[in-house]
């Protein structure tokens, strides 16, 4: 049976709840047609009465409902049928509304439901490889940006003498976030790859073996750990992905 929160069968979140979007009870009634008959009644009632109104004003009635001239004839006949034809395709089109709201709620969940069945499959990835590389620490965000299965070695080297708990911590909150919006938004993922991944490799690079310019990176790198060492302290961030 489908998780009711998540809409996945046996999804495994990896303690990255987060990262995943949850099918409200609220989503799950959009797709219920009872959820819109007080909506199609007043729509309904509304259209009834401007029909009544156009069928008195044009059937030959008086306001006091007296015949007026010509009542009765082929003439109002047809101008009575030409109402009742414009009625029922307004009352056709309230019902092909409510039927559009109820799939596109459905096309929702089902979104999110892929979705979430996406994210659970690469956090298995990238925790697969994390593991490979004897990974001790969260560096999902450089996995994901450079996607790749591995982790360079200088930064590896960086992150294994560098990070600590509380760090770490604070990486882990950056990612979450991160991580869904470089999905989302390829602009945000060209931001963090020549921001982060790129200057943190050079750094590396560098620092460890003495090659290239990484020095000038310098700042970015006290930037970023600053941040999340502060994150780790301070402050729950989190992200909605609906």
């Amino acid at each position: 049976m489908p998780n009711p929160d998540y809409g996945v069968a046996g999804l495994n979140l990896y303690d990255e709840e987060d990262l995943f979007t949850k099918i409200t009870g609220q989503m799950k009634e959009a797709t219920q047609r009872g959820t819109y008959q007080d909506y199609f009644q007043i729509q309904q009632g509304g259209l009834e009465e401007s029909f009544l109104g156009s069928l008195g004003k044009k059937s030959g009635q008086t306001s006091g409902g007296k015949a007026r001239g010509f009542a009765g004839s082929s003439a109002d006949d047809s101008m009575r049928q030409q109402l009742e034809g414009a009625y029922a395709r307004e009352v056709m089109g309230v019902e092909e509304d409510i039927t559009a709201k109820m799939t596109d709620a459905g096309d929702n969940i089902r979104d999110i439901t892929q979705q979430n069945q996406q994210t659970s499959l690469q956090l298995k990835q990238l925790k697969d490889a994390a593991d490979d590389d004897d990974d001790g620490g969260c560096c999902w965000i450089l996995l994901e940006v450079s996607e790749n299965d591995k982790l360079d070695t200088d930064v590896r080297q960086y992150r294994d003498e560098r990070m600590n708990d509380v760090n770490r911590n604070g990486y882990r909150k950056v990612a979450n976030v991160l991580i869904p919006l470089m999905r989302k938004h390829k602009s945000i993922k060209l931001f963090i790859k020549y921001t982060f991944y790129k200057p943190a490799k050079l750094w590396a690079r560098w620092y460890y073996n003495k090659k290239g310019i990484g020095w000038i990176f310098e700042p970015l790198r006290i930037v970023w750990l600053g941040m999340f060492t502060y994150l780790g302290k301070k402050v729950k961030l989190r992200v909605e992905n609906g």
